[in-house]
């Protein structure tokens, strides 16, 4: 029964998590010592991708139970730039 009752946790935790969007896919998160960029996230559970390229299964239950730290990816925007010429034809 214990493993069940672990099991709806985490999937609501990961609705939870789903529905406030504190990081987004590629955001930096540092969680019980565990610290990568967010590759994946599930009902259950949020995948991370450590600096050293390991990806590292992290239960919802426990992100939302403890303090994370997020470092928002940088989003670059595009620029667009417009050129404007006069031509006269002579």
């Amino acid at each position: 029964m214990a493993s069940g009752s672990r099991r709806k946790s985490a999937t609501l935790a990961g609705i939870l998590l789903l529905l406030q969007e504190p990081f987004r896919l590629g955001d930096l998160i540092s969680v019980t010592g565990i610290e990568g960029s967010v590759s994946d996230i599930q009902a259950r559970a949020t995948v991370v991708t450590t600096k050293e390229g390991r990806e590292v299964v992290i239960p919802n239950a426990v992100i939302f139970t403890n303090p994370v730290a997020v470092e928002h990816k940088q989003v670059e925007k595009s620029r667009i730039h417009q050129v404007m010429a006069n031509v006269s034809r002579q």
